[in-house]
């Protein structure tokens, strides 16, 4: 085994994986047509979406365990029956995955010109799958913080509306609120 290195002033390629001495991948980088399905616990789940470009991370076990992926869409007449030919949606994510599971971390962007227009970070529970924190701006333009419980009941929401103003509240176990400053 050689430890020359080579010096390659630009390279074009579809995907690299980057695998250890053992040839295990622990880390993928793809165009959006070479993206690769999800391995969770050594099972390949199939993936939906956006088909997106970007990188995967791959655990010992050779699990994804979480990656940045970023795509575009224009879409035609054929999809959606032709309702938003034309219209585009751009999305983002970066995600950490639990061992064996689904992501506890997600950073994520979405905008279309059909006027969507959202992006956050939400922290969930495992292997639940339920949002426990979320800091997002919301298509309605407000922006907050909002605590739930294990179930996924939202009980606390800091939010400043679209029209810059501020409201707490805190929520019981049914969704009313109980409390709110200012009151309501």
């Amino acid at each position: 085994m050689s430890n020359a290195k080579e010096k390659i002033v630009e390279l074009d390629v579809e995907k690299i994986n980057i695998v250890d001495k053992d040839g295990n991948i622990r880390m993928s980088l793809f165009n959006s047509e070479r993206i690769p399905d999800p391995v969770i616990d050594g099972k390949v789940v199939s993936r939906s979406g956006i088909p997106g470009s970007g990188m995967l991370f791959y655990n010992n076990e050779g699990d994804e365990c979480g990656g940045l992926v970023f795509g575009s869409k224009t879409y035609t007449s054929e999809d959606y029956g032709g309702q938003y030919a034309g219209k585009t949606e751009s999305v983002a994510s970066l995600t950490f995955d639990a061992y064996k599971g689904d992501q506890v971390t997600h950073m994520y962007f979405h905008e279309s010109t059909i006027g969507e227009r959202m992006y956050g970070y939400v922290l969930y529970d495992r292997p639940s799958g339920v949002a426990r924190a979320r800091m997002d701006r919301a298509q309605d333009g407000a922006v907050g913080v909002r605590l739930s419980d294990s179930k996924g009941q939202e009980r606390i929401r800091l939010v400043i509306d679209a029209n810059d103003v501020p409201v707490l509240e805190f929520l019981n176990e049914k969704g009313e609120v109980v409390y709110s400053l200012p009151p309501k």
